[in-house]
């Protein structure tokens, strides 16, 4: 009887020892980002645990290697999927290319399916990344993401057409608040640096969409002076903003 006793008792201790665990893995496919060590198109091992997650590199998970990715879920500042997980992981981490040195190896795929993308800040290293999902965990990994993080997931439908913010629910219909609106930027003269609050948007005639809020909109070209504005973005409020340079005055001979 002891016997028995004994095993049931392992047996519970294990399944409690498995029931506690909140960790899930996931096999994913490095698309680009801010980190060096890792080639696009590596094979990873996603680990996703209660408060953190990590990345791995061929076997080291199995084998109890070192990740090349430790992140704290409180680091994690957004989480994207579809085309805006390109734009958006593109535009973070440009800017860290400036503050950091690192480099920026953002997939410009046209798939605009199962591509998720996470950006980050510890202290003052910034930094981010775009994986490429299994259309079979694409789901679940963003819900353990949006679960360990408490941010809601924002991106594009399944045909990248309307761009909204969804939660865990993918069944859902986004509230309006979480509608990303279009904003169209131009100017005299074209081809001309968008930055929104710092981030490089692309260069005029360019769309940006962006949730709803205040941003500084700068936009800018060599020989003109720097044009900065306070934009205000409503929930699927479309707008179009035309910025007129004005040019620099050209010193004249003898001028100093």
């Amino acid at each position: 009887m002891s016997v028995f006793r004994s095993v049931a008792l392992l047996l519970c201790v294990d399944l409690l020892a498995s029931a506690t665990s909140s960790q899930a893995t996931y096999g994913v496919a490095y698309a680009g980002g801010s980190l060096p060590s890792i080639k696009t198109g590596q094979s990873l091992r996603l680990v996703i645990d209660a408060d953190a997650i990590r990345l791995f590199v061929g076997n080291a998970y199995r084998e109890g290697g070192d990740p090349e990715l430790n992140l704290k879920a409180s680091a994690i500042t957004e989480i994207s999927y579809g085309e805006e997980a390109r734009h958006r992981v593109g535009a973070a981490v440009a800017t860290a290319v400036v503050s950091l040195g690192i480099g920026i190896l953002v997939a410009v795929s046209k798939t605009k399916k199962h591509y998720i993308g996470l950006t980050w800040a510890e202290g003052d290293a910034k930094g981010g990344m775009v994986v490429q999902a299994d259309k079979n965990e694409f789901r679940g990994i963003l819900m353990a993401l949006e679960g360990i993080t408490g941010r809601r997931a924002v991106g594009t439908d399944d045909e990248g057409a309307r761009p909204t913010a969804h939660y865990s629910d993918w069944g859902a219909q986004p509230t309006a608040d979480q509608v990303l609106a279009s904003i169209h930027v131009d100017s005299t003269p074209s081809d001309s640096a968008v930055e929104v609050d710092g981030y490089p948007a692309g260069r005029t005639p360019v769309d940006v969409k962006l949730a709803k809020g205040e941003y500084t909109l700068k936009v800018s070209k060599p020989g003109f002076k720097l044009s900065s504005q306070k934009i205000v973005v409503e929930p699927g409020k479309a707008q179009g903003i035309t910025i007129a340079l004005v040019e620099v005055a050209k010193k004249t001979a003898g001028e100093q």
